[in-house]
């Protein structure tokens, strides 16, 4: 056995990826890496010091339409990035063993920054509700400041009025794009923009919209893929241990901004 793939509870995690990379197996282990910033700090230093491929399933950054996504963002194709809005809402009975900031928004908190090429946002806010469970929040709301751009992340497991949506809105000062998660073929492109006169809006240019068609692949067999590429050929995955180390920094300090006010 060279590697492992770790997809029990997330609170089992640290336990079981320690127990692996200290018998000199690689791992891939499910988001969030854990649950404990010291935890995952461990797993990190770990696997730095035992030369371990150590991954984290942040499935997202693999999704088709989120690769085109940030190729167009990078080549500037959306000008000025001003805002992103995230959403991910359904009806059900919520899990028991973590609330929507760590099952649901830790994709936004990754993938705002991932998007931006920055590490982490300067700043973030975030408001939640427990209807149910006191420890647990059924619903919340995460917003990140990045200086020149804002994030906006909507989490729920209590609206019923879309079914499952996960949606993903990117606005520029050129044009703007959408992914449904749901739906890995297709990037949505939105030819419009506000035109102004010295920095003050005067009118609205839209010259439509268009869809832009991608292959279609599987984003975790695209992990998974990637992942044994990794294991192979030893280079740091798209989505290391640094990369869940800042994903559960930021779903802690959401997880205290909605705590404290």
């Amino acid at each position: 056995v060279q590697a492992v793939s770790i997809a029990p509870p997330s609170k089992t995690h640290f336990t079981l990826a320690k127990e692996f990379m200290e018998a000199g197996k690689d791992v891939l282990v499910e988001k969030p890496m854990t649950m404990d910033i010291e935890e995952s700090e461990g797993l990190v230093g770990m696997a730095q010091d035992r030369g371990r491929v150590l991954m984290v399933g942040h499935i997202f950054r693999y999704h088709p339409a989120v690769r085109e996504l940030k190729r167009r963002i990078e080549a500037g194709e959306l000008g000025k990035i001003q805002n992103m809005v995230g959403q991910r809402m359904y009806f059900g009975i919520p899990r028991e063993d973590m609330g929507v900031i760590y099952a649901l928004g830790i994709h936004e908190l990754d993938l705002f920054c991932y998007l931006l090429g920055v590490d982490y946002p300067l700043g973030l806010v975030a408001v939640a509700s427990r209807f149910y469970r006191q420890e647990i929040e059924e619903t919340a709301m995460i917003a990140m400041d990045f200086g020149y751009a804002k994030g906006y992340a909507f989490e729920s497991w209590l609206v019923s009025a879309y079914g499952k949506l996960r949606d993903l809105v990117v606005v520029g000062s050129e044009c703007s794009a959408r992914v449904d998660y749901l739906n890995p073929q297709e990037l949505h492109i939105f030819d419009t923009r506000i035109a102004t006169d010295g920095g003050i809006p005067v009118r609205v240019e839209d010259n439509g919209q268009r869809n832009v068609s991608i292959p279609y692949a599987e984003p975790l067999k695209e992990e998974l893929k990637h992942f044994i590429c990794c294991v192979n050929t030893r280079q740091s995955p798209l989505s290391d241990g640094l990369v869940g180390l800042r994903a559960v920094r930021m779903a802690e300090t959401a997880l205290a901004s909605a705590g404290t006010g």
